[in-house]
């Protein structure tokens, strides 16, 4: 490339040169293995464990770089359904569907992590046997799934799922309010600890 005066001659500008790690080209005569992007065949973020992230390439282009690669930070197995919180926040499960334990909105089997509906800012997740509830950071609880005996906590009637009542999307559980510090659930039933230590 070529090397030329910057700005008042007080500087170089090196726009111009090539071999230079970061300048979106791959230069691999200079020992580059990657520029920019990562390189050609590494495994993705998923295909790794992580939830999410892109792979990039690294700082000296000499590899790939997955400290961009969202990783989990807490996660559930229940009887039917698997949940995790991703270290954004946001809400993933998969595994058995029948009863829209894994709160994507529908009653579809998943084998791969799946989104649930509107959760975000999620401190922690619990997976029954066919429904599931989390409590967001501000201290709110919400469930989803199966509801034959009540467990979502939103005294309500939702749809039909295998002729028994069941909400595919998380409701707010009632009358708690905020201040929920964590909570559990069984096969039928579910129950939160809240801050001032009492248990609903």
């Amino acid at each position: 490339g070529t090397l030329a005066c910057g700005e008042e001659c007080g500087s170089f500008d090196e726009s111009g040169c090539s071999g230079r790690c970061g300048d979106g080209t791959l230069d691999a005569g200079f020992g580059e293995v990657c520029d920019t992007a990562a390189p050609v065949g590494s495994p993705s973020c998923g295909s790794l464990g992580y939830c999410g992230g892109t792979v990039e390439c690294g700082a000296d282009c000499q590899g790939a770089d997955y400290g961009t690669c969202t990783g989990w930070a807490q996660i559930s197995v229940g009887g039917t359904p698997t949940c995790a919180v991703a270290q954004d926040g946001s809400l993933w499960c998969w595994g058995n569907n029948a009863y829209g334990q894994l709160g994507d909105g529908t009653t579809t089997v998943r084998h791969l992590p799946t989104r649930v509906s509107g959760m975000t800012d999620v401190a922690q997740v619990s997976a029954g046997k066919f429904h599931s509830c989390a409590i967001k950071n501000g201290g709110s609880a919400w469930c989803w799934g199966y509801n034959a005996s009540g467990q979502l906590g939103d005294n309500g009637t939702h749809q039909t799922c295998n002729v028994y009542d069941c909400s595919p999307t998380p409701v707010a559980v009632s009358g708690l309010g905020a201040g929920v510090v964590s909570i559990g659930v069984g096969r039928d039933h579910s129950c939160v600890l809240k801050v001032d230590g009492s248990v609903w």
